[in-house]
């Protein structure tokens, strides 16, 4: 098999965006598009050319279907994979991952039982400019991150006052990158959360956050804010260590300084500084997940992003809402 057949689930404000991705990857052919909703689901058809169904049981049945691109609202998508994997169809699911840390563990539990594969759309990984902040930081013996994604405010379906609500469905993004810079596991969380600023209900909208990291006796954390009412605010990201510290505040150039410790004068020792103006982006990130995908599908290739990734990002949400409304540090155990 040279080519993935691939069919869309979940056709509103996501869908579009995988279904071009997957047109646009070399490795998949789009088959189908999939919604409850009628409207939309034709619409899609029109759009990408081909069948359209509303029962994703039906679309799971056909036998020329290699996986499919699940894109449904978060709180659907436990059903939805586990009718994937049941079906012994591969998957890319828009993150978050899932609603619950249980939803996940037992999604990848029968994903191995099936020997389905599947992937999580945290396309940021594959941005360049994220690339080099993954090649620099093991040269700083890092001890601390601060993270921060101040947006603009979001539509309305993203109000609900679950964990990835609000600022959390972009916040999700962050999380899974400090995860993936700090790469230790994450032990425990204090956050402060702010809901109802703007309409009154419980939506998450301000978030800050103490993620905490250990490892064979070391400690790393990671200090991560968020929320909805940014207008023109600079969004930062700085890693710091023992060894030097990296910089941005856009996604052009990244400062390194790198040393080998301080004097007692308070001077680095074998001080080294760079800025790395960031490569242009050879390809969409997200159309680089697919290939990614493809790869691990047909040739064995090892996948950037694993259903554990997507795991502990959902435990973090999990752990930040709760750290949030208790006030107090809550324990992650993995």
């Amino acid at each position: 098999m040279s080519k993935l057949n691939v069919a869309l689930i979940g056709c509103g404000q996501r869908g579009p965006a995988h279904a071009k991705a997957a047109q646009n990857c070399d490795r998949m052919e789009l088959i189908a598009v999939c919604d409850l909703d009628q409207e939309r689901a034709t619409a899609a058809a029109e759009q990408f050319g081909v069948p359209a169904f509303t029962d994703s049981k039906e679309l799971l049945a056909k036998d020329d279907l290699d996986a499919v691109l699940i894109s449904t609202h978060t709180r659907h998508h436990t059903a939805v994979t586990l009718d994937a994997i049941a079906a012994g169809k591969h998957f890319i699911i828009e993150k978050p991952f899932t609603d619950t840390v249980a939803a996940a563990k037992e999604i990848i539990e029968r994903a191995k039982t099936n020997n389905v594969i599947g992937t999580i759309g945290y396309q940021q990984r594959f941005m360049t400019y994220t690339e080099v902040l993954k090649e620099q930081v093991g040269d700083i013996d890092l001890v601390q991150i601060c993270w921060t994604r101040q947006r603009g405010f979001m539509n309305p379906q993203y109000f609900f006052p679950e964990s990835y609500g609000g600022v959390m469905d972009t916040v999700s993004h962050d999380i899974d990158l400090v995860l993936w810079l700090a790469e230790w596991n994450p032990v425990a969380v204090y956050a402060d959360v702010q809901r109802g600023s703007f309409k009154g209900d419980q939506t998450i909208e301000f978030v800050s956050a103490v993620i905490e990291f250990e490892q064979d006796g070391k400690r790393r954390v990671a200090n991560l804010s968020g929320s909805l009412a940014a207008d023109q605010i600079q969004n930062i990201n700085q890693l710091i260590g023992r060894r030097g510290t990296i910089c941005a505040v856009d996604k052009a150039t990244v400062n390194i300084v790198k040393h080998d410790g301080f004097n007692e004068d308070k001077t680095c020792r074998n001080k080294q500084a760079e800025a790395i103006a960031v490569p242009k982006q050879p390809m969409d990130p997200l159309l680089r997940l697919y290939g990614n995908f493809a790869d691990a599908v047909l040739d064995g290739a090892e996948l950037r992003v694993t259903l554990e990734h997507g795991m502990k990002a959902v435990a973090v949400c999990e752990a930040i809402a709760e750290s949030g409304d208790k006030r107090q540090r809550v324990a992650i155990d993995l």
